[in-house]
């Protein structure tokens, strides 16, 4: 509309005209297929279009839109035209429900199984469309048992073929898991997957435990004019992770919770 119309009837101002979307995830379409996401976030990028994400709207005001991120902060959109394109608010119906329900606690829907039988009904409720959304495990939750099944030399740590068999194993009771799983069965793919995963998360807080010796002159790296390091090792998620996922590379039990911390976090809604 901007480019194509508006450029042509109102060429003085055009300048002025800007598109920004409100979204309350990390990414848009949260439950399409993951590259249908990051396509869309990069259509956008390159339309001028900016996303405003983990955040929602808390207002709508004469010729402003207040925005509340995730940490409470609150920020004010100037807007000449607001287009609202979200969902509508609970039914009073589903409402009423949660609250004499147990085992409910989503913001939008009720709970159900994969039976789509609602939560704390004794299966005499069955819910579908924009008033249920099925309950997936959280792998986090099981932790414990799963670092315990996959660490098979017991040895207290994970290495990435470990891992790579355990998520495997476990993707039949956690299937958001397996997408994980089938990355890390390339040595190519999986590790480039494995970076976006944990990246963020691990490398930046040293996560990831190595063999490599200490230094030794107080703990201070030593002086060097060799090059800077490779772009894997300087955090890009975008870069494959090869030199920091050998096999001397280890996951301790802590950094096993994050790690799972972290995919249950992109756990999409089913369409």
């Amino acid at each position: 509309m901007i480019q194509e119309d508006l450029a042509k009837l109102y060429p003085n101002i055009v300048k002025d005209a800007s598109i920004q979307i409100v979204e309350l995830m990390d990414h848009v379409l949260s439950t399409y297929d993951r590259a249908i996401s990051l396509y869309t976030h990069e259509h956008f990028k390159r339309a001028g279009v900016k996303l405003i994400l983990n955040s929602r709207v808390s207002s709508v005001e004469d010729g402003c839109v207040r925005v509340v991120n995730k940490s409470n902060q609150t920020t004010e959109i100037k807007f000449g035209a607001c287009v609202w394109a979200t969902g509508i608010a609970m039914n009073p119906l589903i409402r009423s429900l949660q609250e004499k329900l147990p085992g409910q606690s989503h913001f939008r829907s009720v709970l159900t199984d994969e039976c789509l039988r609602v939560k704390g009904s004794d299966g005499s409720i069955w819910a579908v469309g924009d008033a249920a959304t099925i309950d997936q495990p959280k792998a986090l939750d099981y932790a414990e048992q799963l670092f315990e099944a996959g660490d098979t030399n017991r040895d207290g740590r994970l290495s990435v073929e470990e891992l790579r068999v355990l998520l495997s194993d476990a993707s039949r009771e956690f299937p958001h898991l397996q997408e994980h799983a089938s990355f890390l069965d390339s040595q190519t793919g999986g590790i480039r997957r494995f970076s976006d995963l944990v990246s963020r998360t691990l490398l930046t807080t040293g996560a990831f435990a190595s063999s490599s010796p200490a230094p030794t002159n107080g703990g201070a790296a030593p002086a060097s004019s060799a090059p800077p390091p490779p772009a894997a090792q300087q955090h890009d998620p975008s870069q494959p992770l090869a030199p920091l996922l050998s096999g001397s590379t280890e996951l301790t039990r802590e950094q096993f919770h994050e790690v799972l911390g972290k995919i249950d976090k992109g756990l999409r809604a089913l369409p």
